[in-house]
């Protein structure tokens, strides 16, 4: 379809990998540091590459651990779960997460995955997105015992990733114009199984609620959210303790919010 060369930027939390019972034989030497494990698949071996696997290595554990300083002080909360860090190849990654065309990184179970390609040349800058991006949805799984939904996990992992995906404005323009915001039962438990033509707008509506969540209620009032969930409290109830209004009204609000954004000419959500 024409919009999967666009899709491979995105990444993804999964409630369970299809491909789970898959593990990766034969991985190597692993790098370490007081909250992260790192680990390289055979296969990232049989490449050339201009850096050198400890270049990437340490890179990505020096993002990491900054990364975790700066979540802890946004949320206020100090994660304390030590995270694996999987680098595999392309066909290492399909195989071991079983994960949609569309997707260029996962995290599952205090686990990051990300498919490392040496002979196209590895970014450091997107390798970054991609590591702050995920180990956002790392915080928010222990922040909230794995209980927040998924609109507003994609949108805080996007928010904090850095530069916003091209794609995002165009989907979520050319969706308002003919819908209403998308319920928020349709983004409840991860986008890997909407169609893929939607999911693009679906990444930018969880994005353009986010912000809109954060401009009234800042970081403070989601983390609150968070440890809400934690408690036992319904998403219902922590809905409306937290952000002040029902989730009916929200999603009302923001098909408002977002023509509004439509028609401003702005580029991102």
């Amino acid at each position: 379809m024409k919009y999967l060369k666009f899709l491979v930027l995105f990444s993804t939390i999964l409630l369970a990998y299809p491909g789970q019972e898959n593990t990766i034989a034969d991985q190597r030497a692993s790098y370490q540091s007081p909250r992260f494990i790192l680990y390289f698949g055979k296969e990232t071996k049989e490449q050339n590459t201009i850096l050198t696997e400890k270049q990437i290595a340490d890179f990505a554990l020096a993002t990491l651990n900054s990364t975790f300083e700066e979540y802890s002080n946004l949320f206020n909360r100090t994660p304390i779960k030590k995270v694996t860090l999987r680098f595999l190849s392309p066909a290492e990654f399909k195989k071991y997460t079983g994960a949609p065309a569309w997707t260029s990184a996962m995290y599952f179970n205090n686990e990051i995955t990300i498919p490392l390609n040496p002979k196209k040349g590895i970014n450091l800058s997107e390798l970054g997105r991609a590591l702050r991006h995920e180990y956002a949805h790392a915080v928010i799984a222990e922040i909230s015992d794995g209980k927040c939904p998924a609109w507003l996990d994609e949108g805080v992992a996007q928010y904090l990733e850095g530069r916003i995906n091209g794609l995002l404005g165009p989907s979520l323009r050319k969706w308002i114009s003919s819908n209403d915001a998308m319920p928020l039962s349709w983004l409840q438990n991860g986008f890997t199984l909407l169609k893929e033509d939607i999911v693009p707008a679906a990444y930018a509506q969880s994005l353009f609620s986010t912000r809109k969540i954060i401009r009234t209620h800042g970081f403070e009032g989601i983390g609150n959210y968070f440890t809400s969930l934690r408690n036992g409290q319904s998403e219902r109830e922590s809905f409306e303790e937290n952000f002040k209004q029902d989730q009916k009204t929200f999603v009302r609000t923001l098909s408002k919010d977002i023509r509004q954004w439509a028609r401003s000419g702005a580029i991102n959500p």
